[in-house]
């Protein structure tokens, strides 16, 4: 429905449906004689300004009127004067007519194009504040998760009213965020995300607004290389709102590429896009609260139940004044829509493809985006389960009012879409419109041949479709951007807390592995006695070898315990970024489930080491020998653990991770100083060991410098030189152990920094 909502002076609505007018050209003014819309207000020109319809959408013109005519949209506010350039109007957009003299005669129009009709809710404000927001207490409520439980108040002062701000993402009042407070003046627009709120003669006129975004693309081009090839080239469409879009096209026909333009993963194109009037790469920071995206593949984990998956992710993306309660019945909500409510606490693994691909959109769903992205979504389904994943997609869509665009190469289904983007190659559209208008275009019942004709001649197609479809003219005026958007942030605590708790459940469900992990220590441990012999802890060789043994046990143990922990997970963690993760605490929580997992390696290793070959004589001061060598072994599999979690955050794939593996091990045995003598660089590099240190630690405690040499036996005259790496004091075993924590915070704070590169990983 095509409609314009008028609201004069005095507070009085008018609504005028466009649809219902028979004549393309709908003329405004003071005149009843000469007008379709008749405005009585003094600063009305006779016959003021003209509303035109065509094939490509609706215009206005202002038509030499005395005072003008602005036309407000979040691209910016031109005003209209002087000219009879037509400007093209998008739902939502406003049109005011002004004048300083006679404020009270002012007209504002909201043009609006939706699907059902809505109906504006009137509030009279009174001398009592009115209460804005999410909660259920507020005199005014729009329940949306991205608004603030207490988001604003309206409160009366002597010369009227004033806003008040209550939410840290601010408040739109004629298109500039409010953080702090407004006073209010006649028809001052208000927006809180998309729903829009008039202030008018004592009055708040509001309505929810449930519906989409709309997407306009102007002129996209697209450069890669040093060459600057060229991979998509001036793309324009309009996309309405609740509708369902499919991008297809060949091979290197950029359809990827164009999707990730649209919804602002690659800023680096020429053109605009605008979401509802606000250009995206300028405020995408304000509007990736309102945008969904699932990639083709399904970034959930998958070791939770789904509800158990689905809460760990609300916790962390939701803001502080979400309760426990609503959390939960969001994530009931989710599940509802996705139709998986028999399947809710199912380990995730255990779900099939289809319905993993359901939880995916799940897990986006949470936030209710009004825009939602998808990645061949039905790749490697079979053709009973795409068709029904399908059917969800219109229906999320059309029920839940929510745009969705996707990229697919399957047309099986297609005609189940609105309208489709037909990509040809070198990235030229060659089409866009329903599936039914597409077979009358390319002149054919089978996609296959349309996929063939612009695989053969893209450009003669974007020709011949440029040629026989209108596009709209962009505003005239320069865009505005919006004031800066401070986003609301998730407590700190809570989202640790969520962070702690997921990974040491999806580790718990993970019984297998966990098996493994704690398996392997006491293998290893048996394995050590095996190749000890009886002079362990009495002669310096076999001492050494079996600490030296126990080392690489260690690094071995937390090497292996974390390299493949981030890595894994790096599309889940860009995704949550995106979303407000703190990536620090990400990494204090994942290495807090590797203290708890190492000490109990540590325990068994030493438990049965002790048992098996015994402990030194002599103990080191204070330090008694088990607990010392239990705690070197700790923080010997902690810090490797630590390099560990460097690497993989340093890598996109655990297969990466792993063949780095071998060469940290390598380095680790060759720079210890325990296989070969070392000197100059040899020396350095083995300070930034691992190895060194740890050897270093356990050679103090069993006072390596104090045993006989085995060529003593025979040579009784030889000497045994002290090693200062082994000096049996105290203060040279806090120097090893505190070497390695300073390793470990390095490799940790480097793993954060390291990892906030996963905003630029491509897709």
């Amino acid at each position: 429905m095509k409609r314009l909502t008028i609201i004069l002076g005095n507070g009085a609505v008018q609504n005028f449906d466009l649809e219902k007018c028979q004549k393309s050209t709908i003329y405004i003014g003071r005149s009843k004689e000469k007008n379709d819309i008749c405005l009585s207000s003094n600063i009305i020109s006779s016959r003021h300004g003209a509303i035109t319809r065509t094939a490509e959408g609706i215009s206005y013109t202002d038509l030499n009127s005395k005072n003008g005519t602005y036309v407000e949209s979040r691209k910016g506010r031109a005003l209209l004067k002087n000219t009879k350039h037509p400007v093209s109007l998008y739902s939502g957009d406003l049109i005011r007519i002004l004048s300083r003299k006679h404020p009270e005669s002012s007209v504002l129009m909201i043009y609006e194009d939706e699907q059902q009709e809505k109906i504006w809710d009137k509030y009279f404000l009174g001398r009592k504040e009115v209460r804005i927001g999410r909660g259920t207490s507020c005199d005014i409520i729009f329940p949306e998760p991205y608004v603030s439980r207490s988001q604003c108040g309206i409160l009366p002062t002597d010369d009227g009213y004033e806003l008040h701000n209550y939410s840290s993402n601010g408040t739109v009042v004629n298109g500039k965020i409010i953080h702090d407070k407004h006073t209010l003046r006649e028809q001052d627009v208000i927006h809180i995300y998309q729903n829009i709120l008039i202030y008018t003669d004592g009055k708040l006129f509001y309505k929810i607004e449930a519906d989409g975004i709309q997407v306009e693309l102007q002129h996209i081009d697209k450069f890669v290389g040093r060459e600057k090839k060229q991979i998509l080239r001036d793309v324009s469409c309009q996309i309405g709102s609740n509708e369902f879009i499919a991008i297809i096209g060949g091979s290197g026909a950029g359809k990827t590429t164009l999707m990730n333009v649209m919804n602002g993963f690659d800023d680096d194109f020429r053109g605009n896009v605008y979401y509802n009037g606000i250009d995206l790469k300028k405020n995408k920071e304000w509007l990736k609260n309102v945008m969904g995206y699932v990639p083709q593949e399904d970034i959930i984990y998958e070791n939770l139940t789904l509800y158990k998956m689905l809460y760990y992710t609300a916790k962390i993306k939701f803001p502080k004044d979400m309760t426990g309660e609503e959390i939960r019945q969001k994530v009931l909500d989710a599940i509802k829509v996705v139709e998986l409510d028999d399947h809710k606490d199912t380990l995730v693994r255990k779900l099939s493809g289809g319905q993993k691909k359901r939880a995916s959109i799940a897990v986006e769903l949470l936030a209710e985006p009004k825009i939602f992205f998808l990645d061949e979504p039905t790749s490697g389904l079979d053709p009973g389960t795409e068709q029904n994943l399908m059917h969800s997609l219109r229906n999320l869509a059309k029920n839940q009012k929510t745009t969705v665009i996707m990229v697919t190469h399957t047309t099986q289904n297609i005609h189940l879409c609105d309208k489709i983007i037909f990509m040809g190659n070198g990235g030229r559209l060659c089409f866009y419109g329903s599936p039914d208008q597409a077979k009358m275009f390319f002149d054919t019942d089978d996609f296959t041949d349309a996929y063939i004709k612009t695989s053969k001649d893209a450009q003669f197609w974007k020709e011949q479709y440029d040629g026989s479809f209108v596009h709209g003219e962009s505003f005239p005026e320069e865009n505005k951007e919006m004031d800066q958007f401070k986003k609301e942030k998730v407590p700190l605590g809570r989202q640790f807390a969520s962070l702690l708790g997921r990974s040491f459940e999806s580790l718990w469900n993970e019984k297998n592995k966990l098996i493994l992990l704690l398996l392997q220590p006491a293998l290893i441990s048996l394995l050590i006695k095996i190749v000890s012999d009886e002079d362990v802890f009495d002669l310096y060789e076999s001492t050494r070898n079996i600490l030296f043994a126990l080392t690489c046990a260690g690094i071995w143990i937390g090497l292996f315990n974390s390299i493949q922990e981030i890595c894994r997970e790096r599309k889940i963690v860009k995704r949550e970024y995106m979303s407000g993760l703190n990536l620090g605490l990400y990494i204090i929580a994942k290495f807090c489930v590797q203290i708890v997992i190492s000490l109990l390696q540590a325990a068994l290793i030493s438990g049965i080491f002790f048992a098996a070959i015994g402990t030194p004589d002599q103990d080191l001061g204070f330090f008694e020998n088990a607990p010392a060598m239990f705690l070197t072994t700790w923080i010997t599999i902690i810090t490797a653990a630590a390099l560990g979690f460097l690497v993989s955050a340093s890598v996109k794939s655990g297969d990466k991770a792993m063949v780095i593996a071998p060469f940290l091990l390598i380095l680790q045995l060759l720079f210890s100083g325990v296989i070969f003598e070392l000197e100059g660089i040899g020396k350095r590099i083995a300070d930034i060991t691992i190895s060194k240190w740890s050897i270093g630690a356990y050679g103090t405690i069993a006072n390596l410098n104090s045993l006989d040499l085995k060529m003593q036996e025979e040579f009784p005259m030889i000497e045994h030189e002290t090693e200062a790496l082994y000096k049996f004091a105290e203060s040279n075993l806090m120097e090893k152990w505190a070497v390695l924590a300073v390793m470990l915070l390095v490799c940790l704070i480097v793993s954060g920094v390291i990892l906030r590169r996963v905003a630029k990983d491509k897709r």
